[in-house]
C-alpha cells in the first residue's frame, strides 16, 4: 500500500516537473509564433490584397504541401431512385447553397468558392475569380479509372479508393460531385418502389474544406431534406476549475504518451498505396440499440466490438497473428459544432481488445474502454493541441501533422450520427450512402459509419498489406455484428 502510493506521488512529481519544463520552454516560443502570425495577416493585407482570410489553425491540420493535392479526402456517394442530372444538381448549388449568408451576413459557404495559397510562410483563402459550377458538377469523367455505365456495388468498391490518387485543378477549389447516371440498385428489400436503375451520386471533398457533420449539413441545404441527426453528447461534460488544473498540468505527459508508447500492430501502408475498399450490409440502428440494451453497454461499443471482432478473424484467416489488443482513434463530434463548413472534432485514443475469451466478453470489455474515454478530462484540452501546432508556419505544421499517426494508431474510426429520417433529392428518395476518408497519413486502416434513415452502413478503407487483397471485411463484420444479438451475457 505504502510502495503503490509512493509510486503515486512520484508519477505525479514528475508530471509537474514535465509540464513546468515544457511551458517554460515553448509557452515564449507560441508567444512568438502567435505575434509572428499576426505580423503575417497584417501584412498579407497590405501585400496582397487579392488574398481573403487565413486559414484557420484547425484546417491547417489537413493542409497538403502541394496545393493541388489533398492531405485527407472526405467521399460520399448517394444511390437516388431515379434520373437525377447534372444540371439540376448544379441548379441546386446556385439556387441554394452559393448565395446563402449566416447570421452576420457572409457566405456561408464561400470555401467552395476558394482554394489555398502561401504567404510568408502561411496559408491563406483565396477566392476563383473565374469559378464555374460546371467544373465541380459534372458527369463522371475519370475514364481512366475504368468505371463503367451501368454500374454496381462490387465496381464502386474498386473504383472509389482511385480518386485519391486524381489531382485538383489549379486555383480551383478542392470539390467535386460527379453524377453516374445508370446505378444498378442491389435492392435487398425486394420494394417494388425502388428501381433497380438509380443514380449515383458521387461528392469528393478536401478535408481542409470541411469536416463529416459540415457535409450533413451542406446536404440538408443542398436537397432541402431534412437530415435529421441526434445532437452530440458524448462530449459536453463542462470541466471544473480544478480539473482544468490537472488538465494543464499532465497536459504535456499525456501529448507525449501516446507518441512514446502508441504502436502499429496491423502492417505497415504500402509504398503504392493500395487500398481496398469494402463495406457492410445496411445495419439497422435498431439492432445496434437491440444488442446495447441486451449487454447493458454504450452505442458505440457495439459497432466498436464488432470492428475488432472482425479484424482479429480476417487477420487469422490471412495467416496473421492477431495481438491481444490494439490502439484506436476515435473522430467524436464536438458538441459546440457549428454545422456550417469548419473543421471541429476531436481525437479520442483508446486500447481495445481483439482478442477475448467470447464476443460478449470482448463487447463488456469495449463498453469499459469507451466509458473511460468519455470522462477523460483531458478529452477537450488535448484537442487543443491541434489548435496549438496550426499557429506554426504551413511547412513545420505539415511535417508534424503528417507524421503524427506514424506508429500508430492500429486505425481510425470516424462515426457519424445516422440519420432518423428518410432523405430525398427532389422529392426522389435516397436509398442508400456510401463514404469514407481517404488519410494520407500513413494509416493502414479507417472506418467510416454513416447513413440515412436509420439504416447505417461501416465502410473500411483498408491496405492490401493487412489482410491482402481478398479481404472480405464488411461481410465478416455483418456476421460479427450479427452474433451478438443471440451471444448469450
Amino acid at each position: 500500500m505504502i510502495k503503490e502510493a509512493f509510486c503515486a506521488l512520484l508519477i505525479h512529481l514528475c508530471a509537474i516537473a514535465l509540464s513546468c519544463a515544457v511551458y517554460f520552454i515553448f509557452v515564449p516560443i507560441f508567444f512568438i509564433i502567435f505575434l509572428w502570425r499576426l505580423f503575417v495577416q497584417v501584412a498579407a493585407q497590405i501585400l496582397r490584397p487579392d488574398l481573403d482570410s487565413i486559414v484557420s489553425a484547425r484546417d491547417a491540420f489537413f493542409v497538403h504541401d502541394d496545393n493541388n493535392k489533398s492531405q485527407d479526402e472526405i467521399v460520399i456517394s448517394f444511390v437516388v431512385n431515379n434520373s437525377v442530372s447534372e444540371h439540376r444538381i448544379r441548379e441546386m448549388f446556385q439556387q441554394r447553397v452559393f448565395n446563402l449568408k449566416d447570421s452576420d451576413g457572409l457566405l456561408a459557404y464561400k470555401r467552395l468558392l476558394q482554394y489555398w495559397t502561401r504567404f510568408w510562410g502561411y496559408s491563406f483563402w483565396k477566392t476563383d475569380e473565374d469559378f464555374d459550377v460546371c467544373n465541380h458538377v459534372r458527369k463522371f469523367d475519370y475514364n481512366k479509372l475504368g468505371l463503367p455505365s451501368p454500374t454496381n456495388e462490387s465496381l464502386i468498391k474498386s473504383v472509389l479508393p482511385k480518386l485519391r490518387d486524381i489531382s485538383w485543378k489549379p486555383s480551383r477549389s478542392h470539390w467535386e460531385t460527379l453524377i453516374v447516371s445508370s446505378y444498378e440498385f442491389n435492392n435487398n428489400s425486394k420494394s417494388e418502389s425502388v428501381s433497380k436503375n438509380c443514380t449515383l451520386l458521387i461528392f469528393r471533398f478536401d478535408h481542409f474544406l470541411l469536416d463529416g457533420l459540415s457535409a450533413i449539413s451542406l446536404f440538408r441545404v443542398l436537397f432541402q431534406s431534412e437530415f435529421k441527426i441526434p445532437r452530440p453528447r458524448r462530449n459536453e461534460r463542462k470541466l471544473s476549475i480544478l480539473e482544468r488544473v490537472v488538465v494543464l498540468i499532465y497536459l504535456p505527459l499525456h501529448i507525449l504518451k501516446p507518441i512514446l508508447f502508441t504502436r502499429r500492430h496491423l502492417s505497415t501502408r504500402a509504398d503504392s498505396g493500395q487500398l481496398i475498399y469494402d463495406f457492410s450490409e445496411n445495419i439497422p440502428v435498431s439492432l445496434v440499440k437491440k444488442i446495447k440494451d441486451a449487454h447493458g453497454v454504450g452505442f458505440p461499443a457495439v459497432g466498436t466490438s464488432a470492428i475488432n471482432a472482425s479484424i482479429c478473424r480476417c487477420l487469422k484467416q490471412g495467416g496473421k497473428n492477431a495481438p491481444p489488443s490494439l490502439d484506436v482513434i476515435s473522430v467524436l463530434a464536438h458538441p459546440d459544432h457549428t454545422g456550417v463548413m469548419c473543421n471541429y472534432g476531436i481525437l479520442a485514443k483508446g486500447n481495445f481488445p481483439l482478442e477475448a475469451t467470447s464476443s460478449a466478453d470482448r463487447l463488456r470489455q469495449t463498453d469499459t474502454v469507451s466509458k473511460h474515454i468519455s470522462v477523460d478530462v483531458g478529452l477537450s484540452a488535448k484537442a487543443n493541441v491541434v489548435v496549438l501546432l496550426g499557429l506554426l508556419p504551413a511547412a513545420v505544421a505539415g511535417k508534424i501533422f503528417s507524421s503524427a499517426f506514424k506508429h500508430g494508431p492500429g486505425y481510425m474510426i470516424g462515426p457519424l450520427p445516422t440519420t432518423t429520417s428518410a432523405e430525398y433529392v427532389d422529392d426522389v428518395e435516397i436509398v442508400d450512402v456510401f463514404g469514407f476518408a481517404i488519410l494520407r497519413s500513413g494509416l493502414e486502416m479507417n472506418i467510416y459509419t454513416w447513413g440515412v434513415n436509420n439504416q447505417q452502413r461501416f465502410n473500411f478503407l483498408v491496405d492490401k498489406n493487412v489482410f491482402g487483397d481478398d479481404s472480405n471485411i464488411g461481410h465478416v463484420f455483418t456476421e460479427e455484428l450479427k452474433k451478438l444479438t443471440t451471444t448469450e451475457l
